[in-house]
């Protein structure tokens, strides 16, 4: 790399206290700090990751970090159709079917899916107990399974293959839930609010930027009661909740849209260019 290049960087992930723990952590933060120093420019997908990033690296300028939300195709998410997935699952019309797309990993939250779902079960809080098609892969997939498995709840959750068809697998559940534990930029939200979809998610760093203003209900990250109530508050009424998320549709494909981000990023482009 030339000395004399202007350097801008992309921070896709947030930071968390774990991270700079005892002497090899703080290491770490000193020689990351470095290193962001030498950047003339970094630039973060959420407003909630820049202000995590200053948290963690104050010694950065704040001039020098810029949020700029996200964004997908957003016409592919609103165009897509509905794949019938209780008919592959075989599953009757009106089975409650949430969906879970996330990576079997802590950061994703699935137990708490879990957890939530053995609760509705155990008290009979729901007339029909709702299942739950899974679309992720890899992580700590077979752990998850096993431990629904122990709570005795396998004929509730359904691994799909995976599919290139995100849009019509978003539109074929009736609820998407995201109980991430912490997102740099909550994509999948975008995308379940684009195609229309109800989504439940937490309120955590990242997801929750994209989720205020929505219809969607936000829980604590963690908590399980409060994402069992949150399920069954979703199918008490489901076609009014449908109705809201459709409403919201057209404000999501604009808010969305990857031509407004890539219009923030060129302008920045040209910004760090000049002063090069």
């Amino acid at each position: 790399m030339g000395l004399n290049q202007c350097h801008l960087m992309t921070a896709h992930d947030v930071f968390n206290q774990a991270q700079f723990q005892r002497f090899k952590g703080r290491f770490k933060h000193i020689l990351m700090s470095a290193a962001f120093k030498r950047m003339d420019a970094i630039h973060t997908v959420t407003d909630d990751a820049r202000n995590n990033f200053l948290d963690f690296f104050p010694a950065i300028g704040p001039e020098r970090i810029h949020g700029i939300l996200h964004g997908i195709d957003t016409a592919y998410f609103r165009e897509g159709c509905a794949l019938p997935l209780r008919k592959t699952i075989g599953l009757s019309p009106d089975t409650p079917l949430i969906g879970f797309f996330g990576r079997f990993m802590g950061q994703k939250g699935f137990r708490q899916i879990v957890d939530a779902i053995d609760l509705i079960r155990t008290r009979r809080l729901m007339a029909e107990v709702p299942h739950v098609a899974t679309f992720g892969w890899g992580g700590f997939i077979r752990e998850d399974y096993a431990y629904l498995g122990g709570l005795g709840l396998c004929k509730y959750f359904h691994q799909m293959p995976q599919t290139d068809n995100m849009a019509g697998s978003i539109k074929g559940v009736d609820l998407v839930v995201m109980p991430s534990r912490w997102e740099a930029c909550g994509l999948l939200a975008m995308e379940a609010l684009t195609a229309g979809v109800p989504i439940i998610g937490s309120d955590c760093i990242g997801l929750r930027e994209v989720l205020d203003g929505s219809p969607a209900q936000q829980v604590s990250v963690g908590d399980t009661e409060a994402l069992a109530a949150a399920i069954i508050r979703e199918f008490q009424d489901i076609d009014s909740r449908r109705g809201e998320f459709k409403r919201y549709q057209e404000v999501a494909v604009s808010r969305f849209s990857i031509e407004r981000p890539a219009r923030e990023l060129a302008l920045l482009y040209s910004k760090l260019n000049d002063q090069g």
